[in-house]
């Protein structure tokens, strides 16, 4: 999921309430912490 994304919902899934971790590198994605199946902007990155 987009790090932009993840920040306006303060690091939650919007789709599936899950938390996601934080972008600390700044590659301008995160990841889900515990649902890896849950697809709402899978692999999409802030360019």
């Amino acid at each position: 999921m987009k790090t932009s994304t993840a920040q306006r919902h303060g690091y939650v899934c919007p789709k599936c309430k899950d938390d996601l971790t934080k972008d600390l590198q700044g590659k301008g994605w995160v990841r889900h912490k515990n649902n890896s199946n849950c697809d709402f902007e899978k692999g999409l990155k802030d360019r």
